[in-house]
């Protein structure tokens, strides 16, 4: 039997203060899969810091604890995988 996967484009994720806890923002990652992971997709020939940075930073200030850059930019698509654990984060506890 095939499981469907469940998944958003381009959802609208509030991105809270490291802080504070505060909302600050929305950030609008390429999908979200069943609610647990953000995916970016990348076309470009190599992936650079300020894209895997990104990536770390919207885990950081969001709910959400696992993270893929996919680039299909490269000869062999190139796939990254980032985890921040919301233990982690001091500001999550203000809001679960």
């Amino acid at each position: 039997e095939i499981k469907k996967i469940n998944f958003v484009s381009k959802p609208k994720l509030i991105i809270y203060s490291l802080d504070t806890g505060k909302k600050l923002a929305v950030y609008i990652p390429d999908f979200l899969i069943e609610n647990k992971i953000i995916l970016e997709i990348k076309a470009l020939p190599f992936l650079p810091n300020p894209a895997v940075n990104q990536i770390v930073q919207y885990l950081k200030a969001s709910q959400y604890e696992i993270g893929y850059i996919v680039n299909f930019g490269t000869p062999k698509a190139e796939i990254l995988r980032r985890i921040y654990t919301n233990d982690r984060k001091p500001w999550f506890k203000l809001h679960s």
